[in-house]
């Protein structure tokens, strides 16, 4: 039996749509979309086993990422793109700060 994570074929990373302020501290969501066989439907699932994935930002010193979590903390004004991979899937979000 495969787990949630290796059959996940999109992965889309959810979080603020307005810029954050500098010190401000969210938490990022990722939800998986599975391929349930050649007759079911695709559904969404959470990706929320921190052991099966792994998030990162592109500039920590903008805004850093717990790696297990997807708790985020905005450091300096900038852009990053914060990415999870989970089971070779990766899927990512652009977060502004202020």
């Amino acid at each position: 039996m495969r787990s949630d994570t290796e059959s996940a074929s999109t992965i889309t990373v959810t979080g603020p749509k307005d810029p954050i302020a500098k010190g401000d501290h969210v938490t990022l969501t990722a939800t998986g979309d599975q391929i349930g066989g050649d007759n079911t439907a695709p559904f969404t699932i959470p990706v929320a086993d921190p052991a099966s994935h792994v998030w990162t930002s592109s500039d920590p010193k903008v805004a850093s990422v717990d790696r297990s979590t997807g708790a985020l903390t905005a450091h300096r004004p900038g852009t990053v793109t914060v990415s999870v991979t989970s089971g070779g899937v990766t899927g990512s979000a652009q977060v502004v700060v202020q």
